[in-house]
């Protein structure tokens, strides 16, 4: 997405666990990203992961090792989502093949 796109959600710094667990929710559901999904992993050796959500604390434990600015990719490579990691808040976009 172009730098100049507005965010389809953004969370202030300082938010709680609960605000931005519920923040990655809303915006991989609008995506229409579910259980299996690939995620960017910032190494230049093996720059994506295949993942598949087993449990209810997957997110957390992803956002742990891959830090907060991460992009999604649908399995059917038809949606991404992304979250930027700005100054004072996190951003949040996504676009699908419909839109």
């Amino acid at each position: 997405m172009k730098t100049s796109s507005t965010p389809f959600v953004r969370v202030p710094d300082g938010s709680t666990e609960a605000v931005i667990g519920t923040m990655y929710r809303q915006l991989l559901a609008v995506a229409g990203i579910r259980d299996r999904f690939y995620c960017r992993t910032g190494l230049e050796t093996r720059p994506w992961m295949d993942c598949v959500v087993t449990g209810p604390d997957w997110l957390r434990s992803l956002r742990a090792e891959v830090g907060e600015s991460l992009d999604f990719v649908s399995h059917d490579m038809t949606a991404l989502a992304m979250t930027f990691d700005d100054e004072h808040e996190l951003l949040g976009f996504f676009a699908t093949a419909e839109a």
